[in-house]
């Protein structure tokens, strides 16, 4: 069973690294909370859970992502899929200091060029402590490594999200 669930995991992996170099993405972004777990422990009720963080991070994600496509598309963003961002997140230290990695792809609108001050501005008022990192994104498999790398590819169910599924 063992060898089996190593077999499934490096298959998924690969799958996941050709899907990654398909697309053109335009940023690597760091959503950092700057937060310990236990800061965040104490911010809602004593024993929150990782789960409970996790929900959090998904809840600030989700509303980052709302902010930044407004900013970006604007008002009727919703309506306008394919204006949208279009990203790969994945959550990071979840149990310490939880933090998010994104490889996006801005939309091919006239506001994209903004997606830096954009995004900065939402997630600052999102998590007051937290910084952002928006870096031009290359196409490179060391990047695509650094995006898988956290733990074994059958363990990233709950820590992996894709834009603008998040939504729906």
């Amino acid at each position: 069973a063992r060898t089996h669930k190593r077999v499934a995991s490096s298959a998924l992996e690969r799958d996941w690294h050709r899907f990654i170099q398909q697309h053109h993405w335009t940023h690597f972004v760091t959503l950092a909370t700057n937060q310990r777990i236990r800061d965040l422990h104490s911010r809602f009720r004593a024993g929150m859970t990782t789960r409970g963080v996790e929900l959090h991070m998904h809840d600030r994600l989700r509303q980052w992502d709302a902010r930044v496509n407004r900013a970006l598309v604007g008002k009727r963003w919703h309506r306008m899929p394919q204006l949208r961002l279009q990203a790969i997140c994945v959550l990071e230290q979840k149990w310490s200091n939880p933090h998010w990695h994104l490889l996006v792809q801005t939309p091919a609108c006239r506001k994209a060029s903004k997606f830096s001050d954009a995004a900065a501005e939402a997630w600052s008022r999102l998590v007051p402590a937290g910084s952002v990192d928006v870096q031009t994104a290359n196409s490179s498999p060391r990047l695509t490594s650094y995006m898988l790398k956290t733990r074994p590819m059958m363990a990233y169910r709950d820590s992996m999200v894709l834009l603008p599924e998040l939504l729906r």
